[in-house]
């Protein structure tokens, strides 16, 4: 059923779009990282990098997060329908499902030690380049054996950013909270 731009809100449809700006991220965030590839010889580049191009993925998955609360509250409020209360967190989870998958197929093969490892480190390095000058600085080798525990949690910690982002994004837009009140004058 629609009324005028209304439609109602589909799991798949936008678990898709969530796909697709995640992909557009990468996408930007792969030529930045080319584009700055010289830049890279130092670790203070490759931070100040790797901050852009997170910058580039959390504004791109907050902003998608922002319309896809607005979406929802308007179809609640113009159908009087009941609210879900666990949509945002199933699509921030399902948003992130592929990167996930990809760190648990590069953790197998970093703990099965399969000769094949490092070349599929490589093309994990070029999918997943909104964080590619963080591995840089985690892995300066780029070989799945230079790989820490501590490099693994980290590595993990940036995949389950668009998910976090996403569940934070639409939680402040769904309910109408004001950042600026409550830093600024301390009060909700």
């Amino acid at each position: 059923m629609v009324i005028g731009n209304i439609k109602k809100p589909s799991y798949v449809k936008e678990t898709l779009k969530g796909w697709a700006n995640l992909i557009f991220a990468c996408i930007l965030s792969l030529l930045v990282s080319l584009f700055t590839s010289m830049l890279m010889s130092s670790n203070i580049w490759k931070g100040i990098i790797g901050l852009f191009t997170m910058a580039i993925l959390l504004c791109i998955v907050g902003n998608y997060s922002y319309n896809c609360a607005k979406s929802h509250k308007a179809y609640e409020r113009t159908y009087k329908a009941n609210h879900n209360s666990f949509r945002h967190i199933v699509l921030g989870i399902t948003i992130s499902l592929p990167l996930i998958l990809q760190w648990i197929v590069l953790m197998v093969l970093k703990y099965a030690k399969v000769s094949i490892g490092d070349s599929i480190f490589s093309i994990y390095r070029l999918i997943n380049a909104y964080y590619l000058p963080w591995i840089n600085v985690i892995c300066p080798n780029h070989t799945l054996e230079e790989l820490s525990i501590m490099g693994v949690l980290t590595m993990l910690a940036f995949i389950i950013m668009p998910t976090i982002t996403f569940i934070v994004v639409y939680n402040i837009v769904y309910h109408n909270i004001d950042i600026e009140k409550i830093i600024v004058y301390n009060k909700e």
